[in-house]
């Protein structure tokens, strides 16, 4: 199957005859009367043997009558029927050309007290087309105007012209004009068959019987010449691989994945499947994941013309997609005033992201908000509001400015690191606010909770003692906070340099992430620094990688032959190797054991998604390790949650 034709299939079926117009005879355009102004006709529902809204009335009463354009896809006009299915649509102002074809459509709701009756069934249609010649012909009326009817009929006819011509059939639309008689098709000089219409006009039936929406339900073999309706919803079960990579397949698991041309279309983001196979008991399909595919929802549309979500967010190696963020901080739209949402939808300035227990991150940065963030995407506030400021109190009454970074402690405590408010607030699992240490001008003080001060404190992690280490970036130095806030110096003097050696003599320049691995290692990222440091559990500061005099650059390479521009954030994978975002080389940096460095993604100022080659991003402030081994990214530069699956 070739996704250009399944595509169109699936177009055909939702809008048939959409680009038509009809030929007529040669000679001069009449002229636009006022016959164009309205337009009278009349809605015919089956209702015989409807597990819902049975009686005639109650199908034809208020059904949604739309004229529609079928140049453009645009509506002209919409109106409502009457308890006999009757409608009038104006139009002021529409000039219609001779042989203008529009689609006439009518919807009705299958809904009993509000409730849907069939899963991913929102509608059934019916339609028929209108051709302008002085006034509106359509499959049941040659004379101008009269006897307009939109039925089970017309729209047989509609959907039997829509998928023969895209089996690549060509059908004179101006033979239609007329060709309906109740429910009888006159198929002389149309190029159709009278015994295909009376098969479509049955499936249009039981369609509409079961509740499906007909013009989403009826499938058409083109080797086999034969019609069919999907009598059940295709449901989706699971997949497998977890992760695939780009060529490699992916199976489906479910029930009801129907095997006809244009029935299933897989999307892995927005790119097609090219080719997919079904079971011959429906309860399978395998495809392969195509090229150009990268990190992104995966999803299957389906008959009746609903999406349904394979994963929110499928893995596909060696490749970089975006879970959450539309490309702005902008948190006062008026549609989403606080920028939670899901996916693209969600607005926000990522800065720092610590992972939860149940999976999830802690998102920060935004200067007012700490922020939750699943792996579907779905960002949600955790505490704080619109408003900046310093005040402790329960949740969304809590005040923030400026957080920067947050870490889980083993009670289940998040720590926050404020830029602005120079404090490190805790939040406890119930949501209560409060202050650890800190909380004044900016200076530096060791000592009690309330005397300490911070000068924008930045990456924090937590000893196994349950003490915090704070990078003191402003003071370039490393402070440890009790557990009542009593702030000492950890490592630094103070004094903005480059020397190795004891905790105390050694100097920093801006440190602004930490990590401490299973071995007692304490890695320090310096954003002045350009380079990685290294705190042994004997108190021994080292330069690990990058320039041992804070020469910024991008090369790849070993220790300090290695380079990079203002690091942040770092994580470490299950094998020992450490993950950087590297934010002024826009790039995500890999660290073997040994202090191998080699540049994993990214290099370039921009935004794509894509293979790990071809992706770009702004400013990278940190990265943080998933369940599957797949990296989390704030770009800051785009303002977007970048995911990494090396």
């Amino acid at each position: 199957m070739k996704p250009s034709v399944l595509r169109a299939a699936l177009m055909a079926l939702s809008l048939a005859l959409i680009g038509c117009q009809v030929s007529m005879p040669s000679g001069a355009r009449p002229p636009v009367s006022s016959a164009a102004a309205h337009l009278v006709g009349r809605a015919e529902f089956p209702a015989a043997d409807r597990q819902a809204q049975s009686e005639l009335s109650e199908v034809v009463s208020g059904a949604t009558v739309s004229l529609i354009d079928a140049r453009s896809g645009n509506s002209v006009s919409t109106s409502l029927t009457d308890a006999g299915g009757g409608f009038v649509l104006n139009f002021a102002g529409l000039a219609p050309r001779a042989g203008d074809a529009f689609v006439l459509e009518a919807q009705k709701g299958l809904s009993v007290g509000g409730a849907s009756n069939r899963p991913g069934t929102k509608a059934a249609r019916i339609r028929t087309l209108l051709v302008w010649n002085e006034g509106w012909q359509s499959f049941t009326n040659a004379t101008p105007n009269v006897g307009i009817v939109v039925s089970a009929a017309t729209t047989a006819l509609a959907t039997l012209t829509s998928l023969k011509q895209q089996a690549g059939q060509s059908v004179p639309l101006e033979k239609l004009v007329n060709s309906i008689s109740g429910s009888t098709f006159n198929d002389v000089g149309t190029g159709l068959a009278a015994s295909d219409f009376s098969k479509v006009l049955g499936l249009v039936g039981s369609a509409i019987a079961l509740d499906q929406d007909p013009l989403a339900s009826i499938g058409y073999d083109s080797a086999a010449d034969t019609y069919r309706l999907a009598t059940g919803v295709p449901w989706i079960a699971g997949y497998s691989p977890a992760i695939p990579s780009t060529g490699s397949i992916v199976t489906i698991r479910g029930t009801n994945l129907d095997r006809l041309d244009g029935r299933n279309v897989f999307w892995f983001g927005t790119v097609p499947a090219a080719t997919w196979s079904v079971s011959a008991d429906r309860s399978t399909a395998t495809m392969s994941v195509p090229a150009g595919a990268f990190c992104a929802p995966f999803t299957v549309q389906q008959p009746n013309g609903a999406t349904q979500t394979i994963s929110p967010f499928l893995l596909i190696k060696g490749t970089v997609g975006t879970l959450a963020g539309g490309g702005r901080a902008d948190q006062s739209t008026r549609t989403n005033p606080t920028g939670d949402g899901q996916g693209a939808s969600a607005a926000f300035r990522p800065v720092g992201l610590s992972a939860l227990r149940d999976g999830a991150f802690i998102m920060t940065g935004d200067f007012s908000r700490v922020r939750r963030l699943t792996l579907e995407g779905a960002v949600s506030t955790l505490a704080g509001g619109d408003v900046t400021g310093f005040a402790d109190a329960q949740g969304p009454s809590a005040r923030f400015n400026g957080g920067c970074r947050a870490v889980l402690d083993p009670q289940g405590n998040i720590y926050v690191s404020e830029w602005f408010n120079n404090a490190i607030r805790k939040i406890t699992p119930g949501g209560t606010v409060t202050t650890l240490a800190g909380a004044g001008p900016e200076g530096y003080y060791d000592g009690p909770a309330h005397m300490a001060q911070f000068k924008n404190p930045y990456g924090m992690c937590v000893l196994p003692s349950g003490d915090l280490l704070v990078a003191d970036r402003g003071n370039h130095r490393i402070r440890r906070v009790g557990p009542t806030g009593v702030v000492t110096t950890f490592a630094g003097t103070g004094t903005a340099g480059d020397a190795d050696g004891s905790l105390l003599t050694a100097q920093f320049r801006d440190p602004v992430d930490m990590l401490l691995d299973p071995s007692g290692d304490l890695y320090v990222t310096e954003y002045g620094g350009n380079r990685i440091r290294k705190i042994s559990p004997a108190g021994v500061v080292s330069t690990y990688v990058g320039s041992p005099t804070a020469v910024p650059g991008a090369g790849d390479g070993t220790g300090t032959g290695a380079s990079f521009y203002q690091p942040t954030g770092l994580c470490r994978d299950g094998s020992g190797e450490l993950y950087v975002a590297d934010s002024r080389n826009y790039a995500i940096r890999r660290i073997a054991p040994g202090g191998v460095v080699t540049t994993l993604t990214g290099g370039v100022q921009s935004f794509a998604d894509g293979s790990l080659a071809a992706a770009r991003f702004g400013y990278v402030y940190d990265v943080k390790l998933g369940p599957s081994g797949e990296l989390y990214v704030t770009d800051l530069g785009n303002y977007r949650i970048r995911v990494v699956c090396p």
